[in-house]
């Protein structure tokens, strides 16, 4: 049968088609990333790093800090902790919290601290996963942060309370 994901991609050829190269760059980037989730959940790995780091490529040179683009600013470092490259995830969730801090971005800093938890959980860390999962819940409660937030730092909570038999968490 026909891929489901197909009338997902072919929308988005549509919105590069008709994207104004010079001005919609925010736009194409946002497209890219797009693409990037869609094939990644098609196990093309490969493919959906090169549209994440061509997406990013776009908003740098666009004058946008890419820790700072929310939501997908953050997933190469989810892309790279999925498919087993923990360590550099954690670089990467290093290098988008600097940012967010340097810029006083409260937002940004606790989105980066939610993909950190699950980083630190996928290397074993899970004190350090736990901490920063409790921190992010503190944090995301008075943001409002929600459904991202439970889906990240709530999820690593639950994964560490397993791994540890701590029924309390």
């Amino acid at each position: 049968g026909r891929n489901p994901l197909a009338p997902l991609l072919d929308y988005l050829a549509q919105a590069r088609d008709i994207a104004d190269k010079t001005r919609d760059g925010l736009a194409l980037a946002t497209l890219d990333a797009t693409e990037s989730v869609l094939v990644f959940y098609q196990h093309d790995f490969d493919e959906a790093e090169r549209l994440q780091r061509k997406a990013l490529e776009r908003v740098s040179h666009l004058g946008v800090a890419p820790g700072l683009w929310l939501p997908e600013g953050l997933w190469l470092a989810f892309l790279r902790n999925s498919t087993g490259h923990c360590e550099e995830a954690l670089r990467l969730t290093d290098d988008g919290l600097a940012e967010a801090v340097g810029a006083k971005n409260v937002i940004a800093e606790a989105y980066w601290m939610m993909v950190r938890s699950r980083v630190l959980y996928s290397l074993g860390r899970l004190e350090d996963a736990r901490a920063q999962a409790e921190t992010v819940l503190e944090l995301g409660e008075q943001l409002g942060l929600g459904d991202f937030m439970n889906a990240t730092a709530g999820v690593v909570l639950h994964r560490v309370s397993l791994r540890t038999g701590d029924l309390s968490l």
